[in-house]
């Protein structure tokens, strides 16, 4: 006999497999799970730009607000050449170039830049535009 340990209609195994980040704690009751669902609005903030000019004011693009996730960035140019990349990211960019087509910790030129980042434990992907000004 199947097991269906709560009496919601569905078996154990079954509510186990939809564990999305692997906790043990199955998708629906786990108020911790944001997989494959958008990050709640309030969560995440994304400055529109930035002027790393030395200046000591906006030197830094600083994504803030939902750094407790591990996060992949990619930022490509106008022409869709990445011009920025982490596996790891931080949550800041000083608006210097690591892509594989540039050199390493070359400023950019001013100009608005696409980016995309992909969190971990199946958070849906980020995009969107940063304007960098020097």
């Amino acid at each position: 006999m199947d097991d269906d340990s709560d009496g919601d209609g569905l078996l154990d195994e079954i509510e186990l497999l939809d564990d999305c980040d692997d906790d043990n704690i199955p998708t629906y009751i786990d108020p911790f799970d944001w997989c494959d669902e958008e990050l709640p609005p309030d969560s995440i903030n994304i400055p529109q730009g930035f002027s790393p000019n030395n200046d000591g004011v906006g030197d830094l693009w600083l994504v803030t607000g939902y750094n407790d996730h591990l996060c992949e960035i990619r930022i490509y140019n106008r022409w869709g050449n990445i011009v920025f990349t982490d596996n790891n990211w931080s949550y800041e960019w000083n608006g210097k170039a690591n892509g594989p087509q540039m050199a390493d910790e070359e400023p950019l030129p001013m100009g608005t830049y696409y980016y995309i980042m992909e969190f971990d434990r199946g958070v849906l992907p980020i995009s969107g535009f940063v304007f960098l000004k020097r």
